[in-house]
């Protein structure tokens, strides 16, 4: 095996914003909560206060980048596994097999483009350094904090103690993990629709609100104008708000 120099590792748990992403993000959460203020509450001022709230769609937006590259590195698992599965079919062994991987999987995703890339070169320059591969694959396992790969870090370490079959072992999680992912994305198409109407039943009172505002300003002017309106548009805000939380935490479903 040629030497390498280990890359960087990644604990896929956490995503680190560039200082790009998190101005982009925070001034999106900042600009679309003042507009919901001023819609609802045609206050400036306090429009600008409820506008720092939108700081939290950094936190939102984090945790949807944490998921989307854990759906990736699953998805690149499974190719890596095909891959060995191949190479050891063909008579390498293990170590050998993870070097064989890794030019499939560069001509497949790019060089250090995509997450698995990254952690074949990790694995093949700790093997170089006289690591085994259990204990490569463990600490691949730990950063990942992914079900498919720590169950199959898990089966594939005590197989490689008591001598089993490695490739069968390979060959099922690789078939597991492509069963579980179709379900996913079938489980993604009949979600789809769901999430448009949930979209558009989440717009619907601030279009409704815009709209009367417009053709009947002095039947609104109330609203804006005295506590007790006030106090119905905070109410309503609340209420669509937990609305679409709720029906988002509903369609989170996990397989």
């Amino acid at each position: 095996m040629e030497k390498r120099t280990l890359a960087k590792k990644k604990i896929y748990d956490s995503y680190v914003f560039s200082t790009k992403e998190k101005l982009m993000y925070g001034a999106a959460g900042m600009i679309f909560t003042f507009t919901i203020g001023y819609i609802f509450y045609r206050r400036i001022g306090f429009s600008v206060l409820l506008s720092f709230l939108g700081l939290y769609y950094l936190k939102m937006k984090k945790k949807q980048s944490v998921k989307k590259q854990k759906q990736e590195l699953n998805v690149q698992f499974k190719d890596l596994l095909y891959f060995l599965s191949t190479s050891l079919s063909a008579g390498r062994s293990l170590e050998n097999a993870f070097e064989s991987s890794l030019e499939s999987l560069q001509r497949l995703y790019g060089h250090e483009e995509s997450h698995i890339v990254a952690e074949v070169m990790i694995i093949l320059g700790r093997l170089n350094m006289g690591d085994t591969v259990e204990e490569c694959l463990i600490d691949f396992s730990k950063r990942a904090r992914i079900e498919d790969i720590s169950n199959f870090t898990d089966v594939l370490v005590t197989c490689k103690r008591k001598g089993g079959n490695v490739n069968e072992v390979i060959r099922n999680a690789s078939r597991v993990i492509k069963d579980r992912i179709e379900i996913m994305q079938e489980i993604e198409i009949m979600l789809a629709g769901k999430r448009m109407e949930q979209r558009i039943l989440g717009i619907s009172p601030v279009a409704l609100i815009l709209l009367l505002s417009w053709l009947a300003e002095d039947f609104m002017a109330p609203v804006f104008n005295s506590l007790l309106g006030h106090t119905v548009m905070t109410v309503a805000l609340v209420l669509i708000a937990l609305g679409y939380l709720w029906s988002k935490k509903i369609m989170d479903i996990s397989v």
